[in-house]
């Protein structure tokens, strides 16, 4: 049953398309997290359970958007 789906998502990656959503992606999402892990300190959650994740995945990433408002905003 793995196999049979890691050999689908690998298809799909290697489609026009996935390779044209996948790169999209790395311009889009990746930055984001890189730059929460970096200017933040975020290493890991402090809490458990889907709901609470949910909530504190939305602060840190509205704290990283305060701290680029506020970064534009002084210069």
């Amino acid at each position: 049953m793995y196999e049979k789906h890691k050999l689908k998502i690998k298809e799909k990656l290697s489609s026009k398309e996935g390779a044209t959503v996948y790169a999209q992606r790395k311009i889009d999402v990746e930055p984001a997290f890189g730059q929460v892990k970096a200017n933040l300190g975020f290493q890991r959650y402090s809490v458990r359970g889907k709901s609470k994740v949910e909530n504190e995945t939305d602060l840190i990433f509205m704290a990283n958007k305060l701290r680029k408002y506020h970064k534009r905003r002084t210069v």
